[in-house]
């Protein structure tokens, strides 16, 4: 039995540096929000400053991972295809629901690193919370290309609305994702898949 690679090492690269961008935009996200309270852990200042630099990477990180996508042809992991979709996304909330707390084997997608469950939310997630989260931060950067008006109101203020819950959203994304990596064969499992980018073979 051989090892099979599964996270190349361009994918493990820009997993590592969109975690820790994540993490910045997240705190700092949350003191910007949080300014005047105990929360706010950092000073408005450095936060604005290192939410702005980060947010810029953030989505220089985003077109880098669309188009290492399209042209290592790895996309095919992330967008669902399979005619019997839907059967097996039902399958595996299933085993989320209740098979893995009573130790069912996993569903098995063949040729694929991520089952259809994982398909849905990272192409959403990447293909269209990303891309809205990015150019919302982009006009609250720039509001010199914002609207004047929105909905009768000035035409930042439902665009910093959209931002903020696109960022609860995001957040609540990444719990869910760290939550799911422990639960591979290991507590660590996945986490080493991620590190080393290849998966043991199954006994």
């Amino acid at each position: 039995m051989k090892t099979e690679i599964v996270n190349p090492l361009w994918l493990r690269l820009w997993h590592a540096m969109q975690a820790l961008l994540f993490l910045i935009l997240m705190l700092t996200g949350l003191s910007m929000h949080l300014a005047g309270t105990f929360w706010a852990w950092i000073p408005f200042s450095v936060a604005v400053k290192a939410h702005n630099a980060s947010g810029i990477a953030n989505a220089a990180l985003w077109i880098f991972f669309v188009v290492a996508n399209v042209v290592s042809g790895h996309q095919r992991h992330y967008l669902p295809g399979d005619v019997d979709f839907i059967h097996s996304t039902v399958v595996q909330a299933k085993y989320y629901g209740h098979g893995m707390f009573r130790g069912d084997p996993p569903p098995i997608s063949p040729g694929l690193r991520n089952n259809h469950i994982q398909q849905l939310a990272y192409a959403i997630v990447m293909y269209v919370l990303m891309p809205i989260s990015t150019a919302s931060g982009v006009l609250l950067l720039f509001p010199i290309l914002a609207p004047e008006h929105v909905m009768g109101r000035p035409g930042l203020w439902p665009i910093a609305i959209l931002h903020l819950i696109l960022g609860y959203f995001l957040t609540l994304f990444l719990i869910a994702h760290v939550y799911l990596a422990t639960t591979g064969e290991t507590f660590f499992a996945l986490f080493r898949e991620m590190i080393t980018g290849d998966r043991a073979p199954r006994a």
